[in-house]
């Protein structure tokens, strides 16, 4: 849940261009932007989508006719067939086949328009993965972003530390030179001077731990140059609080990406399930062919301009032979595109396939594809329930954060009083250095607790804004 209560804060700073590189320090602005374009999961979530893309191009071209074309070619020596006679031939012969076939559906159970609208619902399912994607990586980079904040702060506090124990420690030792302090005043001193020392190699070491969280996240290489901007965050308004819990969720049921994704996904699965109803239904298509052949070895017959007498007959009284004048025939060699010509054939039809029986594969695809649309229709309820428990509990957070806020900043002025109260003291010498130590490591943790709590209550009325479908220019 600490995830996702960053989600609304790493929203506020989009809209930045500028490359990550290219600067010294950075925003979270920055930070997130750079993320949402160059982290792997991210681009592989865009791939999806390319994917669906690319499958309702394909469930479109479903209504279209197909064409092909084909041909083939053989060689033969010795007895064959004339292709285009049917006459027996017994030499070698080289022949060649042209086919161009079209095949279009004109109905096929309203399978193809259910593919094509399945593959528009799964487009908007991978667009809202793809921001869902998004979503979760500028929850990371927000969560590292303020492990940054916080371990800054935490390192000037520190450093604070440190430099009042440098002091205390010279005051002491002036006052054990004058006299006025014993020796053990100034081992006291010396000892939370070391131990201040101690804390602030320590925060610095989980400053840096965090900057190079930041920089895996980012997938670019850790410096000791890297850092990020100074930014400070002001305490939300508290109309979020007075909200229901009723009224956010309603909300969240509008803006979650991860509810629009399964609210298409369930209307992918409904598409699913028409289409496999479809395997039902009978189904007829056009069908038209052309084909042709050549013949290479064959030739025709031809007029050659000359003329012959042949006998048609006899006399009968005389016996004399009766002779007509006919035009004498050759051959010459049939050309390529005469033969393509002159044998060409088409063929047009219907085909009407209706299904009888298929073993009950349509009957157990129908069955199976609403048993999976109830799964995804669980799916979404499950989901919704979470987001309901998500919100009452990050309502809950939130309450919770503004009372130990609020807590806190009493806690802290009463304790920097008793701290100024014990500074007094000391500088009277009614108080011992152990007891002045005590008070002053109560701010410090105060301190601690109080930047801790601030942050945990702003980020946690964001989540609650984020929930509620608001998006912000800044905080």
């Amino acid at each position: 849940m600490w995830n996702k209560l960053l989600f609304v804060f790493s929203l506020l700073f989009i809209g930045s261009t500028n490359p990550l590189q290219a600067q010294k320090k950075y925003s979270l602005e920055e930070c997130i932007i750079y993320a949402r374009e160059n982290n792997l999961t991210v681009k592989k979530s865009q791939l999806n989508l390319e994917i669906s893309e690319n499958q309702k191009s394909s469930q479109f071209g479903n209504f279209l006719p197909d064409a092909n074309l084909s041909s083939s070619y053989s060689y033969n020596n010795g007895f064959s067939i004339d292709p285009t006679t049917n006459r027996i031939l017994n030499n070698e012969s080289n022949s060649l086949g042209v086919n161009a076939t079209s095949q279009w559906s004109l109905f096929t159970g309203l399978q193809n328009l259910n593919s094509y609208r399945k593959a528009k619902f799964d487009i908007l399912s991978a667009q809202y993965n793809l921001e869902q994607m998004k979503d979760n990586i500028s929850l990371q980079v927000a969560n590292a972003y303020l492990d940054v904040i916080l371990n800054r702060e935490f390192l000037k506090v520190a450093e604070d530390q440190v430099q009042l124990s440098l002091n205390e420690e010279d005051r002491v030792q002036r006052f054990v030179d004058a006299g006025k302090k014993t020796k053990g005043d100034l081992y006291e001193s010396q000892a939370t001077l070391a131990n201040d020392e101690q804390q602030l190699v320590a925060v610095e070491n989980s400053l840096m731990l965090s900057k190079l969280a930041l920089t895996q996240l980012l997938q670019i290489e850790y410096t000791k140059e890297f850092d990020i901007v100074e930014e400070d965050f002001p305490i939300p308004a508290l109309g979020m609080m007075e909200k229901s819990n009723d009224e956010v969720y309603e909300k969240a049921l509008e803006t979650q990406y991860l509810i629009k994704n399964y609210e298409n996904k369930i209307f992918s699965a409904q598409k699913d399930l028409s289409i496999a109803k479809g395997n039902y239904s009978p189904t007829l298509s056009f069908v038209y062919q052309f084909s042709s052949r050549f013949l290479l070895e064959k030739n025709r017959a031809v007029i050659t301009g000359n003329s012959q007498q042949l006998p048609i007959g006899y006399v009968g009284s005389s016996g004399e032979t009766v002779f007509t004048d006919v035009a004498a025939n050759g051959s010459e060699r049939y050309p390529f595109w005469d033969q393509m010509n002159d044998g060409k054939n088409h063929y047009v039809g219907l085909n009407l396939r209706i299904p009888l029986f298929n073993r009950f594969n349509s009957r157990n695809t129908v069955r199976l594809k609403k048993i999976q649309l109830k799964q995804v229709e669980l799916d979404m309820e499950i989901e919704k329930n979470n987001l309901r428990q998500s919100i009452e509990k990050a309502q809950a957070d939130a309450n919770a954060a503004l009372k130990t806020f609020k807590s806190g900043e009493k806690a802290l002025e009463s304790i920097e009083e008793a701290f100024k109260y014990a500074q007094q003291k000391r500088d009277v010498g009614s108080i011992s250095e152990y007891d002045y130590n005590q008070s002053r490591t109560r701010l410090v943790k105060a301190q601690s607790t109080m930047l801790r709590s601030k942050y945990d209550f702003i980020f946690k009325v964001k989540i609650l804004e984020y929930y509620f479908g608001e998006r912000f220019d800044g905080m």
